[in-house]
């Protein structure tokens, strides 16, 4: 899943690998991965949160960010 820190100006691939990798940033709830890569800010609020380095983000989809998510793919794998 793909979400955007509007705050941090940062995009968020939401992973078992992110988790594993930074966890206080990127070990969140399912549900909270889903309402963050969901949240247009077109039609819906951004998602709030603070996480566990307690910083509070602001997250919005990730299309806004990521209108081809398989080209951000290939960089991390490269």
């Amino acid at each position: 899943m793909i979400a955007f820190s509007y705050n941090l100006m940062e995009p968020r691939f939401y992973s078992k690998f992110a988790a594993n990798t930074l966890p206080n940033v990127y070990n969140v709830s399912m549900a909270l991965a889903a309402e963050a890569s969901s949240s247009s800010p077109f039609y819906f609020k951004p998602k709030s949160y603070t996480n566990k380095n307690n910083v509070t983000e602001v997250l919005v989809d990730g299309i806004v960010i990521a209108e081809n998510p398989s080209m951000y793919a290939f960089l991390l794998a490269s």
